[in-house]
């Protein structure tokens, strides 16, 4: 009886663990990895990619782009065109308390146009419709195949079928409607119904995190910080400091016998403007400012920084043209010397006035508020009180070396001592 008993509570035991096997077996069915060519369908807030790589919104400097993208604005995601024609990423919603939200998708070109739809449809911005009322964070369920697994730094890259509003069905009859519309609203790959037809399975959120390893999440932003750092550097020493010391050199420092401060003046300006130089290179092929109007601080720091530019630009060719100065003591300037010589100075210092403009403008600009604050400390304190002692030391040294010749005019035996 005992052992009867035995053997049937093994048996009652095997069956169901092999039971939970089965059950356990099926509810994974289809849950693997995700690969190139799976069709997805996942909800989550929309970011353009030049936020992203700033790290913080463009609009709110204050806030990381992915930490608050619900503070995120429809003015900036659709309207500034740095930020439109970036492209756009699908983000993952944080899988933790106080988590960051995870770059999991980038949209094609077909995706990024269908974003602007939507999102202009419902947005309250420049370029949304009259009856759009939403104006920050927007969220969107995205249809798409996977073209591409990405890297550890770029997201999967998908193929968008469709940007439908929040809450939509995942199911793939959203796009078989005969009518050339959309079951639950929003935007296919057509602009109407799905070309490829029915029978789509997608892969849900769900399924994704049913399986974390198959799933390409990014969390990399802020990429242009150090493209920011390297324009705003150069260009603090070049204009900020190496142009104008050159600039007072040539103004307080002619006391000096041998053309001292023309030498000087040469160096400094040449290697000032060589260091802006490369400073606006960098600008001109990592920003797309001049397309901006949208973006007003931005157009009017390039605006400003590219006439300092070609104002810096034309110093070295109109020197090189200069009329000869006065070749004794007592002989008067020419004409064309005196006005060629109030186009040089007045250019030389316009552009350096300018800069001030363009370097305190652009100390705004930067993604990180602690950035900005470092940027205008070091342009405000440190340049302007080196520049102001600069000009004081200049100032001394022309009064010693004033007094000093006068006493070598009037002591025979000082100046031959000097010269000894």
């Amino acid at each position: 009886m005992l052992t009867l008993s035995i053997k049937k509570f093994l048996k009652m035991t095997f069956t169901s663990a092999l039971l939970l096997v089965l059950l356990l077996g099926e509810t994974r069915k289809g849950v693997t990895a995700l690969e190139v060519g799976d069709n997805v369908c996942i909800e989550g807030y929309i970011m353009d990619l030049f936020c992203i790589n700033r790290g913080t919104l463009l609009d709110a400097p204050s806030v990381q782009t992915l930490r608050n993208p619900e503070k995120h604005s429809l003015h900036c995601l659709v309207d500034v065109t740095q930020c439109r024609r970036s492209g756009y990423n699908l983000l993952l919603d944080p899988q933790e308390q106080g988590g960051l939200y995870a770059r999991l998708f980038q949209l094609d070109d077909i995706g990024n146009e269908m974003v602007l739809t939507e999102a202009r449809a419902l947005g309250d911005c420049s370029t949304c419709k009259a009856e759009g009322t939403q104006r920050f964070g927007y969220r969107a369920t995205i249809k798409g195949t996977v073209t591409d697994m990405g890297s550890s730094s770029t997201p999967a890259t998908l193929a968008t079928l469709g940007v439908l509003p929040v809450g939509s069905s995942c199911q793939d009859d959203v796009f078989e409607n005969e009518d050339g519309t959309t079951t639950e609203g929003g935007s296919n790959a057509t602009g109407g119904s799905n070309s490829t037809g029915g029978g789509m399975n997608f892969v849900s959120l769900d399924d994704l995190l049913n399986n974390m390893d198959g799933i390409n999440l990014v969390f990399d932003a802020g990429s242009l910080d150090t493209v920011f750092y390297r324009h705003g550097s150069l260009m603090l020493i070049g204009w900020g400091f190496l142009l104008p010391s050159g600039a007072i050199m040539a103004r307080l420092f002619k006391h000096r016998p041998d053309g001292l401060w023309f030498k000087i003046h040469i160096f400094v300006q040449t290697l000032g403007l060589l260091l802006a130089g490369i400073g606006f290179i960098i600008a001109l092929r990592n920003f797309d400012t001049f397309s901006g109007k949208d973006h007003v601080k931005g157009y009017a720091h390039a605006v400003m920084g590219t006439t300092v530019m070609v104002l810096g630009f034309l110093q070295p060719l109109n020197a090189i043209i200069r009329p000869h100065g006065p070749q004794a003591n007592g002989e008067s300037k020419t004409t064309i010397r005196a006005i060629w010589e109030i186009v040089h100075k007045g250019s030389g210092w316009t552009a350096i006035l300018l800069a001030v403009c363009t370097i305190s403008l652009g100390t705004t600009l930067l993604p990180q508020m602690d950035d900005q604050r470092t940027f205008q400390l070091a342009y405000g304190l440190g340049v302007g009180l080196v520049l102001l002692f600069l000009i004081m030391f200049l100032m001394t040294d022309k009064k010693k070396f004033s007094k000093k010749m006068k006493l070598e005019e009037t002591d025979p035996m000082m100046r031959d001592a000097g010269e000894a």
